[in-house]
């Protein structure tokens, strides 16, 4: 995102609650991504991201420890090496632990309690048994909370198998494995705990409300587009258009927008007809408890968010 972009979002945030700088890519890429998170909390915003971990190294965990972010996320695929690795290529899980627990020694030593680490793991096939273990690494990098989610937008059709969504036959041992790893994660020397959560699975059909807080969040992307979520603006285009898996089936991965920040304010984007159309659409299915497509905005048709729970 450019700086000038950026700029014309400053004066809305403080509207938010959280400022979450984060796209499809790795935020500690960008070059100004230090000065963004400052601006962001300068106007009154908790500021949060995601990273894949290895480039807090040692000049970003300083910057990270003297700057104003709350929480860091941390994308975990695996409790071990050939797992996570497997699944993460190129974010080494031996890089991951030695900055993590590198990050810990210095907030502790240093007397801070933020920013507050949350490790997002992704819940696979082929890693289904390693949870437990990824609760147990995550608290001894000083984690607070793990949040565990599903393969929901599978661009590769090899990695189809890998959805837990779309393999019924796993969901027994799923729900075991999640069962000890919940338990896991409120155990402790002293009684304290890890927070954790886990996207679980619809069986049949779309639920009435969607998990990505559709109702009261945005997305915004690198050129400032708007959108309803990141699931709906991509950002990736393909030879005759982009598809994804849906129930088996391929079908067309697309775009929605409400407008660019190039030609409107954030808030005017917001309060636009198509907008408030689209957060009617959630708002009458979950007043009527409307299950299934009925009702739904086109683009959350072939979604599989609205299968998780």
């Amino acid at each position: 995102m450019a700086p000038g972009t950026f700029a014309r979002l400053l004066p809305h945030l403080s509207a938010a609650d959280l400022v979450y700088l984060q796209g499809w890519g790795e935020p500690l890429l960008h070059p100004e991504f230090w000065s963004m998170a400052r601006q962001a909390a300068e106007v009154g915003a908790r500021v949060g991201f995601t990273t894949n971990g290895v480039l807090l190294d040692d000049l970003n965990r300083k910057a990270l420890l003297e700057s104003p972010v709350e929480i860091v996320g941390v994308s975990l695929a695996g409790a071990t090496p050939g797992t996570h690795d497997r699944f993460r290529e190129g974010c080494p899980l031996s890089v991951l632990d030695e900055n993590l627990r590198a990050l810990r020694e210095a907030r502790e030593k240093a007397g801070l309690d933020r920013p507050r680490l949350h490790v997002a793991f992704l819940l696979l096939a082929d890693n289904l048994e390693e949870l437990p273990d990824a609760v147990s690494l995550s608290r001894h990098w000083g984690a607070s909370q793990m949040v565990v989610s599903q393969l929901s937008l599978v661009l590769d059709p090899e990695m189809e198998e890998q959805s837990i969504l779309t393999r019924s036959d796993l969901w027994p041992r799923a729900r075991d494995t999640i069962h000890d790893a919940r338990s896991r994660a409120g155990r402790g020397a002293g009684g304290e705990g890890m927070a954790f959560h886990v996207y679980e699975w619809s069986a049949a059909e779309a639920l009435p409300a969607c998990p990505e807080n559709v109702l009261r969040s945005c997305f915004v992307s690198a050129s400032g587009l708007v959108s309803p979520c990141v699931m709906t603006n991509v950002g990736l285009t393909g030879a005759g258009g982009m598809t994804h898996r849906f129930q088996n089936a391929s079908v067309p991965q697309e775009t929605l927008t409400f407008g660019s920040l190039q030609e409107a304010s954030l808030e005017e984007i917001w309060r636009s007809p198509a907008a408030r159309a689209f957060r009617r659409a959630f708002r009458n299915r979950i007043w009527r408890g409307t299950r299934g497509s009925q009702g739904l905005p086109g683009v959350c048709t072939h979604c599989y968010k609205l299968f998780e729970a």
